[in-house]
């Protein structure tokens, strides 16, 4: 045993057990805290395939880069939206909302009296592409860019901020409805948004 080990055996026979029990909860408060201090320096986990329940590195690299974030899985009370987002190393990031019934949902997106899609297909420099069942359309907002899957009253749409660049926005496009058409079905069938066919119009009513 060291000299300082001696010492500080003697130190605590003389002081006796409430200093003893003292010291080893000052020592397990400092090992705490450091191994809490140790725990904050490592990286975050990196997020794993599949993103967003149906999204993988393929998917989403070209436009994101590395994925950094997932925030996925938002429903409302009545659980007839969800959303998610996937950010990547470039600080882009990919927003998705989906829901069974588009025209009670996503309002945001409609005119009154008038689908969402019809609303979305009419937009200057929309494209519309009809894949099977479904309708495709891609757009630019003002601030962000957009690609929606329309099938039946079901509806997923994939938006990013869109770029002032006539070129990116045109790859941004490009990249949305590409991910619209290989995962919009895949994605409201795992959300179990069934898609159910849409309503005959009224030849009788105008808006």
């Amino acid at each position: 045993m060291s000299a300082f080990s001696e010492r500080l055996w003697g130190l605590a026979n003389r002081m006796g057990a409430p200093f003893v029990v003292s010291l080893m909860i000052v020592a397990l408060v400092l090992v705490g805290r450091l191994a809490w201090w140790g725990y904050q320096q490592l990286p975050p986990p990196r997020p794993s395939e599949p993103y967003c329940l149906v999204l993988t590195d393929e998917d989403v690299a070209p436009i994101l880069g590395e994925v950094t974030e997932v925030f996925e899985g938002d429903y409302s009370t009545s659980g007839e939206y969800w959303t998610c987002r996937v950010g990547g190393d470039n600080e882009q990031r990919i927003y998705i909302e989906a829901a069974p019934d588009a025209d009670d949902v996503l309002i945001d997106y409609k005119a009154i009296g008038v689908s969402v899609v019809d609303t979305v297909s009419a937009r200057p420099g929309a494209r519309v592409q009809a894949v099977g069942d479904a309708t495709v359309v891609s757009w630019v907002g003002q601030r962000y860019a957009y690609a929606g899957w329309f099938e039946g009253t079901a509806a997923v749409i994939f938006s990013i901020k869109a770029t002032n660049d006539g070129v990116s926005a045109a790859a941004q496009i490009s990249f949305l409805e590409g991910i619209a058409i290989e995962r919009g079905a895949e994605l409201l069938d795992d959300v179990g948004f069934t898609t159910t066919p849409s309503p005959t119009p009224d030849p009788y009513w105008t808006p």
